[in-house]
Formats: C-alpha cells, structure tokens, sequence
C-alpha cells in the first residue's frame, strides 16, 4: 500500500540494524531526509534497555509459520534479507 503511495520515496530501517550501527544508520535517515550530517554519537543513547519475557517456544513456532510467507514478500521487496531471519532456528 504505501509504496503504490509513495513510491521509492520511503526508507525502510531495522531495528537489529540501528542498534548494531547508529551512525550509519542515522547518516542515511539524514541523506534520505537531506540534512547534513549532525550526528552526535555521544548524545546517542539507548532508552529502551528492558528485558523481554521468554515466548512460549510453540507460539514462537507458530508467529514465524504464520509471517514467513509475509517476510519472505518483504524480503523480496526490499531486496536483502531480514535481520530478524538470521537466527532462526
């Protein structure tokens, strides 16, 4: 839907990939959004720093059973593989 939209104009970021590299994913928020580099590694902190409860390991079988084929699209779309399906087991 949003790309019939907004066409190649939308940028699709990862969580798993903020997290790994800030800088470089906030340098391509600012080239998309045409800003000039302003980042400030240091005012770069992480706020989100709760632990998550463990999923039942059938519902967890069951949400990837029910997505794949939804992440596989996406996959396809954005032509790379997502960060989440590199460690599936």
């Amino acid at each position: 839907h949003w790309m019939n939209l907004f066409g190649n104009n939308i940028l699709v970021l990862f969580y798993e990939d903020i997290f790994a590299n800030k800088i470089t994913e906030l340098q391509k928020i600012h080239d998309f959004i045409g800003l000039k580099n302003k980042a400030e590694p240091e005012k770069l902190i992480h706020l989100n720093k709760g632990k998550a409860d463990l999923i039942n390991p059938d519902d967890l079988k069951n949400l990837k059973q029910h997505y794949a084929p939804f992440n596989q699209d996406l996959s396809e779309l954005l032509n790379r593989s997502l960060p989440w399906q590199n460690n599936q087991s």
